[in-house]
């Protein structure tokens, strides 16, 4: 299946760079042979299908080594990302059972000591990509797995990550039709800076990269000012990221206004991307931000590939290819056209998992939709635009509070940069409203009260508004709400 996909890919293009990362250019064909070498070791040290085995490589050949030599051997895959610390690192070897870790030298250097300590039977591989004097064979049994083969952990802003469990089948479905609906080719140049550890990584980048014969520049980690330089310098046509990102560019005063004659798509996903944001993106660099979306759970769902004229810049647009989104009301009767209820995906490759029924499974429908949890709304087009979490509401003295819109209140306000809306406990359990807010000096919490007042019902103004340098961030950027959820003292 992915072993298989990988194969076609270097069959079809065999001096075609696959990866080309700041150290070295890898063909398709190299990868593929080094694919094969690396299995053999992996051979070697007795493991086989249904083996868990963690990976924690940055960006780069190294790391799609190692997942497809686990594709072709039928083990389980778990990327885990290199910036997680001992702690981590703990929770998801317990959590996986793995008893192999494949990563390289200097991680592995930070790090033996506490995975022999997790479990002193862990075996430590090191880098994938030198495999001496071992050949490794093109057979490859992985198209008759039907096992599982990914493990993939839920961002986990809201609470512990949950274990997410994917096939091999599912995501080389997902892989095509997603390059089928972004018209990907072998003559794209796409940049992989978002980490490949994640989903969104791992399935918009890396897999429909190398399904469609595409060429893949990856970063380790985000620097301005490189990214830009990979932008330029290798005339990329497709830059997937995330609104912290296209934040940090737009507002940097060291990047001029710009052109990229050859880059043909940006999209953002993650988190919603503000109006600032986008405006100031298109602004300097001459080329609109789309929103994309979709979960660990069900893999790519919609992108914007249209307009983004008008109200449409906030869209996610359409689905992609074989997925069907709906908008059921709490009644569980579909929404109007424009009416707002929870988001459905449905999707044949939605995770699907074995023995104990996950959260995952609980969120499936009767008729195999799957509840994200988000609230939208359908235009007449068939345009998505998501409003909110349902989960994340706060409910007020049984008025129920969408984050979402007191954040868009608090920044209106000229001198807010960024904000954050969570629902906290009184010493008495009675939950009400507190805002995180990155601002200019001098601002007062009377001063945004104030603001707020008249705007929303005054049980939407925040009780408590915290101010800070910056918001708490996941790995991969998106704003963490479970870091600031934490009822005050007394």
């Amino acid at each position: 299946m992915l072993y298989s996909m990988l194969a076609a890919s270097a069959s079809r293009l065999p001096n075609q760079p696959a990866i080309v990362s700041l150290a070295e250019t890898t063909t398709y064909r190299q990868l593929l042979h080094t694919v094969d070498a690396f299995a053999v070791r992996l051979e070697e040290q007795q493991l086989q299908a249904g083996d868990p085995i963690v990976v924690i490589l940055p960006n780069g050949p190294e790391f799609a080594v190692a997942v497809f030599a686990c594709a072709k051997l039928g083990c389980i895959a778990i990327p885990l990302n290199p910036s997680f610390q001992e702690t981590e690192l703990e929770h998801y070897l317990n959590n996986s059972a793995a008893e192999t870790v494949i990563t390289g030298a200097t991680i592995a250097a930070k790090h033996r000591h506490t995975i022999h300590a997790i479990n002193s039977r862990c075996r430590i591989i090191v880098d994938p990509l030198k495999n001496e004097n071992t050949v490794g064979s093109g057979d490859s049994a992985s198209d008759h797995f039907t096992g599982d083969f990914l493990f993939q952990y839920s961002s986990g802003t809201t609470g512990e990550p949950k274990k997410i469990v994917r096939k091999q089948s599912a995501l080389a479905q997902e892989a095509s039709q997603y390059a089928q609906t972004l018209s990907l080719s072998q003559d794209d140049r796409v940049l992989a800076v978002v980490p490949m550890s994640h989903s969104y990584g791992f399935g918009n980048c890396l897999m429909a990269a190398i399904c469609a014969g595409a060429t893949l520049y990856t970063l380790e980690n985000f620097n301005r000012r490189r990214v830009m330089d990979t932008l330029i310098e290798k005339r990329i046509t497709v830059f997937p990221g995330v609104p912290f990102m296209f934040s940090v560019l737009a507002e940097s005063p060291s990047l001029g206004e710009m052109h990229f004659p050859d880059l043909r798509l940006v999209y953002s996903a993650g988190a919603p991307l503000d109006r600032n944001t986008f405006e100031a993106f298109q602004d300097k660099f001459h080329v609109p931000v789309r929103q994309h979306y979709g979960s660990t759970e069900t893999g790519p769902a919609a992108i914007n590939l249209e307009s983004t004229e008008g109200d449409l810049w906030a869209s996610v647009g359409k689905s992609v290819k074989n997925v069907t989104i709906k908008i059921i009301r709490h009644d569980g009767q579909p929404a109007a056209t424009g009416e707002v209820g929870d988001v459905v995906i449905y999707s044949a490759t939605t995770a699907e998992t074995q023995g104990i029924p996950t959260e995952a499974d609980q969120q499936r429908s009767a008729d195999g939709g799957f509840y994200t949890g988000d609230l939208g709304r359908l235009d007449a087009e068939g345009n998505l635009f998501v409003t909110g979490r349902e989960s994340l509401f706060i409910n007020v003295g049984g008025n129920k509070v969408n984050p979402s819109e007191v954040e868009s209140i608090l920044q209106k306000h000229t001198g807010v940069s960024e904000s954050l809306v969570v629902g906290t406990e009184s010493a008495h359990g009675q939950e009400f409203v507190k805002a995180i807010v990155v601002c200019e000096a001098g601002l007062t919490e009377d001063d945004l009260k104030a603001w707020c007042k008249g705007k929303i019902a005054d049980f939407k103004i925040p009780r408590i508004i915290e101010f800070r340098d910056k918001l708490p961030r996941t790995a991969l950027g998106k704003v963490q709400r479970s870091a600031v959820q934490e009822p005050p003292a007394g």
